[in-house]
């Protein structure tokens, strides 16, 4: 049930008289619906929004008005929520070529509909809608996919550009890139485009445009990559922005902010033996500073994942700038699918090392990768690189680890004692020398932990 201020007594009262209402973007008001519009379109990898339809005796024509500024054109899910509605369905008159695709003759079928019930017609079909004979209204759920119609009109500007007539295929460009692009192992969909397989995309371009044995003439060629990279990113930018599922905010970088903790110093400690505790460890490794969520930290021994693959597109050969590797996003973009976003990204210098790494993280989705696992190179160009991603909000964090200065020194102690093996605890007083329990000291135990006599403060309780 929909809840929330897009439906308020005011909007049902006016139903009651038998008024019919169109309401646009329900996903705005609704934040749990706007969490599972964002699974959705994960699961079809697009650009989506909704309409909710309240449906009264009085009410004749289309669900959706695509004249309407408004109302973005796209493939349409019909779904019932409430009630029966007769659905008439109207193909294309004969002859008349959308997106590549021909249509030989019209034909009109009728569906009726009952709650649950879900119709998907692509944006070259239309339709009608009456309500049931034996119902009093009807509630209705749209959900536009833009996928489609993006990639058809993509696909005609790219004939125009290269001076083709027509393209050598009659299959439907849309069709043709996800059956290019299908992977099983990774897609939940026969709706998804992969929009990070940029080879793949080229191949079923050119398998539409010229046939699959024919290659391009090198300018061909270029052009043609090119204008992939503007479908990418224009794909990222007529996305609306992500929403997380509400766990998932716990370790993203919307619910606590870009605070750094740094573990070699901490400031305004009221106990100054604390503070001695760390200057009295000057041989300690100093460490970097990490993202600090709470009392967790996210380190190298972490696990992370891309928030959302849909959300992300990897550009490595972006003509405009070949020395940077660009990773588009949609994380800032805005909830509204009308808004014309600008472009956000986050771009590194091009090297194979970055690159692999940023690929694993994109293509284990949705499973969560090591930091440490990202690559057996350098631990400083792994941790810069999630720090990086993290303060953009394209990665979550799956598992973090408690910050705990002496955890790993603590542990490998509490291992010996399990062991067996003798630790000498000597008891120190403030001048350094040996002295019973009963002698006031500092509160502190040296603890040797290797022969060469290192080893670091701990501190007891007095």
């Amino acid at each position: 049930n929909f809840t929330g201020r897009a439906y308020r007594p005011k909007i049902w009262s006016e139903f009651a008289d038998g008024a019919s209402i169109r309401f646009l973007l329900p996903e705005r008001y609704y934040t749990k619906f706007g969490v599972e519009m964002g699974l959705l379109q994960e699961i079809i990898n697009g650009p989506i929004y909704s309409i909710v339809n309240f449906v009264s005796k009085s009410f004749s024509g289309s669900l959706v008005d695509f004249t309407s500024p408004s109302s973005l054109a796209g493939d349409l899910f019909i779904i019932i929520i409430e009630n029966k509605l007769v659905v008439k369905v109207t193909s294309p008159q004969c002859g008349v070529v959308y997106g590549g695709v021909k249509v030989e003759e019209s034909v009109e079928i009728s569906y009726k509909m009952n709650p649950g019930d879900m119709l998907y017609l692509p944006s070259f079909y239309s339709h009608e809608v009456k309500l049931d004979e034996d119902s009093e209204h009807a509630i209705v759920l749209c959900i536009v996919n833009r996928t489609p119609a993006l990639i058809r009109e993509w696909g005609i500007k790219l004939m125009q550009a290269m001076n083709i007539s027509q393209a050598f295929t009659q299959k439907d460009l849309f069709r043709e890139l996800l059956e290019s692009t299908r992977n099983p192992e990774v897609q939940n969909s026969d709706l998804y485009v992969d929009l990070n397989s940029s080879g793949k995309i080229f191949d079923g371009v050119r398998k539409w445009l010229i046939g699959e044995d024919v290659k391009f003439i090198e300018q061909n060629e270029r052009m043609v990559k090119r204008e992939i990279i503007e479908l990418q990113k224009e794909f990222m930018r007529k996305s609306p922005s992500m929403w997380l599922y509400f766990s998932e905010r716990n370790y993203h970088i919307t619910n606590h902010g870009a605070f750094w903790q740094d573990p070699n110093y901490e400031p305004d400690h009221e106990n100054e033996e604390t503070v001695g505790v760390l200057r009295m460890s000057p041989n300690r490794p100093r460490l970097e500073g990490n993202p600090y969520l709470e009392d967790l930290e996210l380190d190298l021994r972490s696990c992370v994942r891309v928030a959302r693959r849909s959300a992300v597109c990897v550009v490595d050969e972006d003509p405009s700038d070949p020395q940077y590797i660009f990773l588009y996003h949609t994380f800032q973009n805005s909830v509204d699918a009308r808004d014309e976003n600008e472009l956000s990204f986050v771009k590194f210098p091009r090297d194979d090392l970055t690159l692999s790494m940023i690929k694993r993280l994109v293509n284990y989705y949705p499973q969560s990768v090591i930091i440490n696992e990202l690559a057996k190179e350098s631990e400083e160009e792994k941790t810069k690189l999630v720090h990086a991603l993290f303060d953009e909000g394209i990665i979550v964090a799956t598992s973090l680890w408690e910050q705990d200065i002496f955890s790993e020194e603590e542990q490998g102690m509490e291992r010996m004692e399990e062991e067996g093996e003798g630790i000498v605890y000597e008891n120190v007083n403030s001048n350094g020398d040996e002295g019973d329990e009963e002698e006031d000291h500092l509160g502190f135990d040296i603890i040797d932990l290797d022969d060469n006599g290192s080893g670091y403060i701990k501190e007891e309780p007095l």
